[in-house]
């Protein structure tokens, strides 16, 4: 074989070059002491330190990731969480049996080896950590084993508002829902503020559960007792959403982004917005006031259900809908309809993994005044920054948000304007 033919086969064999993420870069730094690793919570490095000394850190990672994936410009500063510890609004535990015990602990576990049925976190509040350690203990009473082993995940939801219970199992039947009946009056009695305690017969994947992706697909929850929807106050807004449904993990920095959305949008009376993934339409109520009109789009008729039974005093039916459509580059003109005289502005709210191929080149094509793109994980940012510009737009301004302190992860709110 020729010289050239195996240099080039070793080429193609190569393996592709690996992604530099913000965590990779963060790791890098010498002054990176993260807490030793704890068998329950994987990946909370970071709650160990002082909020100040996390979000220094977290810049300094930021300015190199920035270097590193050679983005344009510089990032605005890192929009800082009013409530950094004690905040999660959503959290898991896996269920792992070993030696005839049951071990509540991360979802992204492999395996256990500490000898404590639960692990707690500093994430999470103190009645969030009553209801596992609780949970934990019951599963391990003889009476329980069979109901235990019928258990994959343990969910807690919820804030100030009340705390709800979900249960997945691989079986329900009258024998299990009693003893869920049995479990949920005596958590509704501890005073831990639980409110509400749901069932799901559905397996689900590990680490994904209700968690930072937004599940896809019907989920089925059965109610065992407590109203059959979640509850989420901003101060000026009540929203309300089934238990399946994504919602922001720290709820007590939705007020501080829906005013940083605000602020970087800049909208006008006289504008349109597009909100793109709507959800059950925390982004698009709270800014309808500042529109005037809104559409919401989302790929799936749950979240739009519950989008539409949002409306509160900022809203208004005859300026604000919300429909439900597979979002696809062949039927998104489709699902944003015609093209009003209005100046239009896009949000757009990205999940790892939820956008479809040619969305953001359709999206483009439409010629919207100023989009927003709402990056849920801020490695994401570089290669699409690089398609939007393919597109005839450039960035105007990009603020990091500290949503999941204690965490190695910023998401990042991009403006984007249109090039003459």
């Amino acid at each position: 074989m020729a010289k050239h033919q195996k240099k080039r086969r070793k080429t193609e064999e190569a393996p592709a070059r690996k992604r530099i993420t913000f965590r990779d870069v963060l790791e890098s730094l010498e002054k990176y002491e993260p807490e030793k690793f704890t068998p329950g919570i994987n990946p909370e490095t970071l709650a160990h330190l002082p909020y100040r000394k996390e979000l220094a850190l977290k810049n300094e990672a930021l300015r190199k990731f920035w270097q590193f994936t050679r983005l344009p410009g510089r990032a605005s500063r890192t929009l800082a969480a009013p409530q950094p510890r004690e905040y999660l609004s959503t959290s898991n535990r896996r269920i792992f049996e070993r030696g005839g015990h049951f071990f509540l602990y991360s979802p992204e576990k492999k395996d256990v080896k500490a000898k404590q049925f639960f692990q707690p976190s500093s994430l999470e509040n103190a009645n969030y950590r009553a209801v596992y350690k609780f949970l934990a203990e019951k599963i391990n009473q003889p009476a329980y084993v069979k109901f235990a082993r019928m258990l994959n995940f343990i969910t807690v939801r919820g804030g100030d508002s009340g705390i709800a219970v979900v249960l997945n199992m691989t079986k329900l039947d009258s024998s299990v829902v009693r003893k869920m009946k049995n479990l949920a009056s005596q958590l509704v009695g501890m005073d831990k503020n639980v409110i509400a305690f749901y069932a799901s017969p559905l397996q689900l994947r590990t680490g994904h559960y209700l968690g930072i992706s937004r599940p896809t697909g019907q989920l089925r929850f059965k109610t065992i007792t407590g109203p059959d929807k979640m509850l989420l106050e901003t101060g000026t807004q009540k929203f309300r959403y089934p238990p399946m449904l994504y919602s922001p993990l720290n709820e007590a920095m939705v007020p501080v982004m829906i005013n940083s959305l605000r602020n970087l949008m800049q909208p006008q009376p006289q504008e349109k917005l597009i909100d793109i993934f709507c959800g059950y339409g925390l982004w698009s109520h709270s800014l309808a006031g500042n529109f005037a009109e809104v559409l919401g789009i989302d790929i799936d008729g749950l979240w739009v259900d519950a989008a539409n039974a949002n409306f509160g005093p900022g809203s208004s039916r005859k300026r604000v809908r919300f429909i439900s459509k597979r979002l696809k580059s062949s039927n998104l003109e489709e699902a944003l309809l015609s093209k009003t005289k209005r100046s239009e502005t896009v949000l757009l709210s990205q999940f790892p993994g939820n956008l479809p191929p040619g969305l953001l080149k359709t999206l483009a094509g439409r010629g919207p005044e100023k989009v927003l793109h709402f990056f849920h994980d801020i490695n994401d940012m570089p290669s699409r920054l690089g398609e939007w510009r393919s597109n005839g737009y450039r960035f105007s301004k990009i603020v990091p948000v500290d949503a999941l302190p204690g965490v190695p992860i910023l998401k990042a709110f991009a403006l984007l304007e249109r090039l003459s």
